[in-house]
């Protein structure tokens, strides 16, 4: 009887071990499942920037070739910011070859020394 009753817990033991691990197993496939894969997911954003790259660079080239006022004005306005920055101002001074003559709206800026007040009299 001693015998039977070990038998019959070693056999219980036995089972619940085995679905602990199916359990486990199961768990750990939905979750996998449930995961979303990330190369995907990855290549999706790449895809969708070169997307917007290549947008932003036809627009550009479709005022490039219509010319006019507007892209005057939205050539100048670049250049304007490029050369607020010392580096770009450098790198766009290279690629325009001669820069263009922009109205400074820092006083300091064109020669280092604020502009000459002017004297008012004493009244």
């Amino acid at each position: 009887m001693i015998k039977q009753d070990y038998e019959t817990a070693v056999a219980q033991a036995a089972v619940r071990e085995k679905r602990i691990e199916e359990k486990k197993a199961l768990e750990a496939a939905v979750t996998e499942k449930e995961k979303p894969s990330k190369a995907v997911g990855g290549w999706q954003v790449v895809a969708v920037q070169c997307i917007a790259c290549a947008v932003i660079l036809l627009l550009a080239l479709f005022v490039r070739v219509g010319g006019g006022a507007a892209y005057d004005e939205l050539r100048q306005g670049f250049s304007d910011s490029l050369r607020s920055n010392d580096l770009m101002a450098a790198l766009a001074e290279l690629w325009d070859g001669e820069p263009t003559d922009t109205l400074s709206s820092d006083p300091l800026e064109e020669d280092g020394e604020p502009p000459p007040e002017e004297s008012q009299p004493n009244a």
